[in-house]
């Protein structure tokens, strides 16, 4: 039955799974390993889900009156996720972020009509956040969002993400990986698929660059694989058994083998995540295991990495 969408927000989740049946050719691994592609949401990310629900909330609650303005300090993906949702829910958007961000995190919000706001880099994202508040001040109607933190965030993935992956794997999931981010996925996910299943094993994936900046809670036992180490368990309450910090390097190399072995194009996030797979994949103890993976971005803002 055919269906026309009537806005991008319908098409945001139910996102494919995927075997990776010809990326884990050769890679010495038994266990099965299947892929969430949450590149086909509308914008090219993850985030996709939370920024739809967070804006949502806000309209039921009567913090955003028609017309109004969202304001969001950010300097990741979520940034233009909600750019993209807002303009098509018919919202204006500002994102603020430190100068010295990510040429791409700054263009693609803009590119769905968001202004840009830059903060002194040395303000770092405290700058960034004093801006928000200031223009909130300034701005009636106004509304600054903060995907980061924000409770609907994993109340948003323990209410879609999450029964998604367990619905496409029938029920047969051993393994569950993903980036901690903001925590909203392994808490909301990881949450629900262990409501499903208690001895569902919950990893996340970070890269070395990212880790100082997290603070998953985590086991303290040691990765056994080269190239990535798990990280030392923190006061942060959270749900995973374990956290693989993946070297940038090696994350990059995945996201160019994922493409040239299964068309796939994601980010270097996603890239983590599947290295950190392929090591649990090798595990004497997961043989013949399922793992779900998810791959949070689109590979479209990494394509330097390429060249």
């Amino acid at each position: 039955m055919s269906r026309i969408y009537l806005n991008m927000t319908q098409m945001i989740g139910n996102t494919p799974l995927m075997d990776l049946e010809r990326f884990t050719v050769n890679r010495g691994v038994s266990a099965r390993i299947l892929a969430k592609i949450e590149r086909q949401n509308p914008s090219g990310s993850i985030s996709d889900r939370t920024a739809f629900t967070i804006i949502k909330e806000a309209e039921y609650s009567r913090k955003l009156a028609p017309g109004g303005m969202i304001i969001e300090p950010a300097s990741d993906g979520s940034g233009t996720s909600l750019a993209a949702v807002a303009a098509a829910l018919g919202y204006r958007c500002v994102v603020v972020m430190p100068e010295d961000a990510n040429r791409e995190n700054a263009l693609s919000p803009a590119a769905f009509g968001a202004e840009i706001v830059l903060t002194p880099p040395a303000e770092g994202k405290a700058g960034a956040e004093k801006m928000a508040e200031d223009l909130h001040c300034l701005i009636p109607g106004s509304i600054i969002i903060r995907c980061n933190g924000n409770e609907a965030n994993p109340q948003t993935h323990y209410f879609s993400t999450g029964p998604e992956i367990w619905r496409e794997c029938a029920g047969c999931l051993d393994i569950f990986v993903a980036g901690p981010g903001t925590e909203g996925m392994l808490e909301g996910a990881g949450r629900y698929l262990k409501e499903q299943n208690p001895s569902v094993k919950i990893i996340a994936a970070e890269l070395k660059s990212e880790a100082q900046r997290t603070s998953i809670k985590t086991s303290t036992r040691a990765a056994t694989a080269k190239g990535a180490k798990s990280a030392p368990p923190t006061a942060k309450k959270a749900i995973c058994e374990e956290t693989l910090v993946v070297p940038d390097d090696c994350a990059i190399d995945t996201m160019k083998v994922l493409a040239q072995t299964e068309g796939i194009l994601c980010g270097k996030m996603s890239g983590a995540a599947l290295y950190a797979a392929v090591l649990l994949a090798k595990r004497p103890e997961y043989k013949y295991k399922m793992i779900a993976v998810v791959l949070p971005d689109t590979g479209d803002r990494y394509l330097s990495f390429f060249g």
